[in-house]
């Protein structure tokens, strides 16, 4: 069987190593959403497709969540998909549209459908866990064949992306974490972990998948670590409820959306990602699998050593 597998967020952090994987290791069409379409497939995917020979199963459509005129053109534009890797959009209506295109995707024959949440977001959690939910009511109805949710911690590209600005003109990390560690985890890592939920028989794929790094680090551990590679003296400053919700905003989202992530910063304090990183693999009664704990192998001292760069100062 040769499945098609729809990536949407293709071209962002996560649905780029997952393509390349896919193109490399698997014998899977892969079709990836841009607000452009084909067009809008970044060059470093084509050119890998091709050393792989691969090109002819590298696809690209149009898809907006701001434009549900497009929601339904990935069903339409060619081979059936088969497999969704759904990333939902950070706005007020995040499980409304969520809902909406899982029911597009199963009016058209989708089989399995792979949900990028976070370790920290529980089933019936805000937000990703109410889709969480819905994907396991909607198998439990035998509406939908399989699902599978992926729950990673924290990227490892925080600290050359979101938190970049704060570390290259303050010398901080800043979070409402304040003691609580992290597994943070390299995007590859997930990618290997995505790999096997949108891949796997179903007799192997579990319904949760925790993906974390091999080692937990608290935001001063992390400043400590930076402050070692890159040389000079990096701090956490821990923010206040207000603060923390201001910088969420600053990442994007709305004041809504913004203030219900402050809980799970307070979570993260209380120690929840630890806790996490202590559980094994489950299975239930049955033998079907619940949750798996994928552990990353590659490191965060590697990762901050093999970026130092990008903290250069001109």
């Amino acid at each position: 069987m040769q499945p098609t597998i729809l990536l949407t967020g293709g071209t962002g952090q996560t649905g780029t190593p997952i393509a390349k994987l896919l193109l490399s290791k698997s014998n899977a069409n892969v079709v990836v959403t841009s607000r452009k379409g084909s067009a809008g497939i970044p060059e470093s995917i084509r050119e890998f497709a091709r050393s792989h020979s691969a090109a002819d199963r590298l696809h690209g459509v149009q898809f907006d969540w701001d434009n549900h005129a497009t929601w339904t053109t990935p069903f339409e534009s060619g081979k059936p998909i088969d497999v969704v890797y759904l990333i939902p959009q950070y706005n007020e209506e995040l499980v409304k549209e969520n809902k909406a295109f899982i029911d597009i995707a199963l009016k058209h024959g989708v089989r399995r459908i792979v949900l990028l949440s976070a370790a920290a977001i529980a089933i019936d959690d805000f937000g990703y866990g109410e889709i969480h939910r819905y994907l396991d009511d909607l198998r439990n109805q035998g509406k939908l064949k399989e699902y599978a949710v992926l729950r990673p911690s924290w990227f490892f590209t925080n600290f050359t992306r979101d938190y970049w600005s704060y570390i290259m003109e303050r010398g901080e990390l800043v979070s409402g974490a304040r003691d609580g560690k992290l597994g943070w985890v390299h995007l590859d890592d997930i990618a290997e972990a995505a790999y096997a939920a949108l891949l796997d028989p179903p007799e192997n794929l579990y319904d949760e998948y925790v993906i974390m790094g091999p080692d937990l680090y608290s935001y001063d551990e992390a400043a400590s670590l930076l402050t070692e590679v890159i040389g000079r003296k990096i701090v956490h400053r821990r923010l206040s409820q207000a603060e923390a919700v201001a910088r969420w905003m600053e990442l994007g989202v709305s004041e809504h959306f913004a203030r219900a992530m402050v809980p799970f910063d307070e979570a993260i304090a209380g120690g929840l990602e630890e806790r996490i990183f202590k559980q094994e693999d489950t299975k239930g009664k049955d033998g079907k699998g619940l949750l798996r704990m994928w552990r990353g192998k590659r490191s965060l001292k590697d990762y901050l050593e093999e970026n130092r760069d990008v903290w250069k100062k001109q």
